[in-house]
């Protein structure tokens, strides 16, 4: 009868453990790379943290995001950031002690590129696949124009100062 007991126990997390894993689905990996750069106002660029490498994991049905790479990237490097959890998802707001902020009609901002392209998703959904490369870039610009120009909006997101995301990794890549 104990036997019955174990053996029937056993089958049960077998098959928990089972159900668990069909949930979830498929789980995916995804190599990915990120570097953090920092655009001044005279358009000079500052690397704040070099390439770093990690393999993301996810589901299909929950597939890593550039938010959860650049997350576990960071934390693997042991780099502090926060991120405010309340906006969309979550937002990048500092890298680095380097922080998003308002100053003499100055904006400045965590903008991310994936594979050399401007962001056309929210970091916590845009998915990241095997060989990604994601370059967070804080950049900045003036309020004013914001105001005054009625199409900035579109271009908050692109800003007067473009980075060329490869040339930033690949240069990375090429000192260290």
């Amino acid at each position: 009868m104990k036997r019955m007991r174990i053996a029937a126990l056993v089958m049960a997390i077998v098959l928990a453990t089972m159900g668990l894993i069909s949930c979830g689905g498929e789980v995916i990996s995804a190599n990915v790379r990120l570097a953090v750069i920092k655009i001044n106002p005279n358009g000079s660029k500052d690397l704040i943290c070099g390439v770093m490498e990690s393999e993301i994991k996810g589901t299909a049905n929950n597939p890593p995001t550039v938010l959860q790479a650049t997350r576990e990237i960071l934390e693997e490097n042991m780099v502090q950031y926060t991120v405010d959890e309340s906006v969309n998802g979550g937002r990048i707001t500092s890298i680095k002690s380097q922080k998003e902020r308002t100053k003499d009609g100055i904006v400045s901002g965590w903008i991310y590129k994936l594979n050399g392209q401007d962001a056309t998703e929210l970091a916590s959904e845009a998915v990241v696949k095997d060989g990604d490369y994601i370059v967070y870039y804080l950049d900045s610009w003036s309020n004013s124009e914001a105001i005054d120009d009625p199409d900035a909006t579109d271009e908050v997101g692109e800003t007067e100062t473009e980075i060329e995301t490869e040339e930033a990794v690949e240069d990375e890549t090429d000192e260290g």
